[in-house]
């Protein structure tokens, strides 16, 4: 977040202060904290890593497409910051292409620091005397609504292609970074000047490995401000404002206050007198307390004063309300009926949907278990005379190396035993050939059941757990290579769509859960446990790293493939 800086200049802040929240940013600046920020556990570092690795390949991908085109900046293990500088801004002064691991020269009048993952010239020719270029941020996560991933090799750095309809996805996090290097190089002088009329472009290279081109002043992001009126009966009441008549906000405007606000912040950290001064901001459960490296002791306050931000739906805005209206714990959030809490809120700011949620919610947080919600009987997973539940396995590359189906219901006198476990698995490094064939082994496999229930005049169905974003998402990127023995994009979307069952939208619709409708939290409900206590996707990740080196393969083969087909059984618990 911050960058080394000379005794006496002012801190700088990095691309992620931004986005991140107030609090961190306080106590990593407050010379009074007594407290020390944890580490990143192992689950976090493999994220960390993760991404890295997947920088590391689109570069690599990059290099190979433009051969003596892309200057790679030494990372920070290969060379010092100020040397790193100088080669950046000798790149940029020589109008190289495209510039990987570019570090900025320190913006001491704005005040940032930035690392930017990808620095693509604009045209052939320098603008009033400078080379210009568009920042771009590689993410190991989808940047578009449409494409499908790892469609094709990294392309279009110059311009969207003209032959694909591309929708950005305009993460707010990713917007908010490349909104930060784009006032740095603004600062600089090396920015592609733009407007409201024409756009100003960034770009994010994601998981689809397509550069997709973002509009940082785009009206992109809904935005709600939490803020006290009066209103037509001189009450004061609380409102979530919409500024200049909207509630959206584009990248800019997003980023230019939350980043102010986090530079006052470090400002009034500095000058804070002592660690028992109030700070100007407290704790607020929000989805990133669970990565934060001060989340021991910002939880800590949390669950002694029973807050009620730790209540699943109520983030910075719904906090801000509820306190206002005097609701400041989970067990008061439990508590509200929920027709005369309607009334008292009105249809504005809070919908009665979402209070009703919040009431839930909390109502599990208070007992510790997820709740039947009151029409939850009616919300059941839809059968049929084969049943076979389906789970996949991946690697950090988010390659699937295994699928397990079971037989969970089958007719007398079927072709496959029910009950009986089918896994279609390599053990062998992979790639996107090696992939292909174990799908392949899985395509014709269930082509023979689907076949023989139309024989039979029977129905089928294939149930999975979150299919959309697992099962589904393998399929038609593994489909849309191509290859022998594989489904068409049609045969494909027409399994999809009458066969794959995805048992998340039931379960949400049946239960109010705090702790989220994951498969771990809702299978213990129906009677089912997994059989290995550290069963879990990152933990089945490293076993199968252990069968690529070597380390007691047997052994970790048999915990993926009991962890896989416990996955399996465990979705089949829920149509119990």
């Amino acid at each position: 977040m911050a960058a080394t800086h000379n005794a006496g200049d002012p801190i700088v802040l990095g691309a992620y202060a931004a986005r991140q929240c107030p609090l961190r940013v306080f106590r990593a600046y407050d010379p009074h904290e007594t407290a020390s920020p944890a580490d990143p556990d192992a689950a976090l570092q493999a994220l960390f890593d993760e991404g890295h690795r997947f920088e590391d390949e689109v570069v690599a991908a990059l290099e190979a497409a433009h051969p003596g085109q892309v200057t790679v900046i030494p990372d920070r293990d290969h060379g010092t910051a100020s040397d790193r500088q100088a080669a950046t801004e000798s790149a940029v002064e020589n109008g190289d292409r495209y510039i990987a691991g570019a570090l900025l020269p320190i913006d001491r009048v704005g005040r940032r620091a930035s690392e930017v993952d990808l620095l693509v010239r604009v045209g052939t020719t320098p603008m009033a005397g400078r080379w210009r270029y568009r920042p771009v941020d590689i993410k190991a996560h989808r940047a578009t609504k449409n494409a499908a991933l790892g469609s094709e090799l990294v392309e279009g750095l110059d311009r969207v292609p003209v032959d694909r309809l591309l929708v950005p996805a305009y993460h707010e996090g990713d917007c908010l970074q490349l909104a930060h290097y784009y006032r740095h190089l603004e600062t600089l002088g090396w920015h592609e000047p733009g407007d409201e009329e024409h756009g100003v472009w960034a770009g994010v290279i994601g998981s689809e490995q397509l550069l997709v081109w973002h509009d940082l002043t785009a009206l992109a992001f809904p935005t709600t401000t939490p803020q006290e009126v009066v209103d037509e009966n001189g009450e004061r009441t609380m409102r979530f404002h919409r500024r200049m008549r909207s509630t959206r906000r584009s990248a800019f405007d997003r980023y230019d206050f939350e980043f102010r606000f986090r530079l006052d912040l470090v400002a009034t950290a500095q000058a804070r007198p002592s660690s028992t001064a109030p700070r100007p901001v407290e704790p607020v459960n929000t989805k990133e307390c669970d990565r934060c490296p001060w989340h021991d002791e910002c939880h800590s306050v949390l669950l002694e004063r029973d807050d009620v931000s730790l209540v699943k739906g109520v983030g910075y805005p719904e906090w801000r309300l509820l306190n206002f209206m005097g609701v400041t714990t989970t067990q008061a959030a439990a508590s509200l009926d929920s027709t005369a809490a309607a009334l008292a809120f009105g249809d504005e700011p809070l919908k009665p949907a979402a209070l009703i949620e919040i009431i839930g919610n909390a109502s599990s947080y208070v007992a510790g278990r997820p709740l039947l919600r009151p029409d939850g009987e009616q919300h059941v997973v839809p059968r049929a005379d084969v049943e076979i539940d389906l789970d996949l396995e991946s690697t950090r590359e988010r390659r699937t190396y295994l699928w397990g189906a079971l037989v969970s219901r089958a007719p007398v006198n079927w072709s496959v035993t029910e009950g009986s476990y089918h896994p279609f698995v390599t053990w062998q490094p992979l790639d996107e050939s090696t992939e292909a064939d174990v799908f392949r082994q899985l395509w014709l496999w269930l082509r023979e059941q689907l076949a023989e229930a139309a024989r039979r005049g029977i129905s089928l169905n294939v149930y999975g757990y979150n299919t959309a974003s697992t099962e589904a998402a393998a399929m038609r990127s593994i489909v849309a290579r191509g290859g022998s023995n594989l489904p068409t994009v049609d045969q494909l979307t027409d399994f999809v769509d009458y066969h794959l069952v995805d048992e998340l939208p039931v379960m949400k619709r049946r239960w109010f859960s705090n702790a989220g409708h994951g498969l771990k939290v809702l299978a213990p409900h129906y009677g089912f446990d997994w059989h290995d206590d550290e069963a879990g996707g990152l933990n089945s990740i490293d076993w199968y790293e252990q069968v690529l080196a070597g380390t007691d393969p047997e052994a970790a083969k048999d915990r993926i493939l009991r962890y896989n087909e416990d996955d399996c059984q465990a979705t089949r618990s829920l149509r119990q």
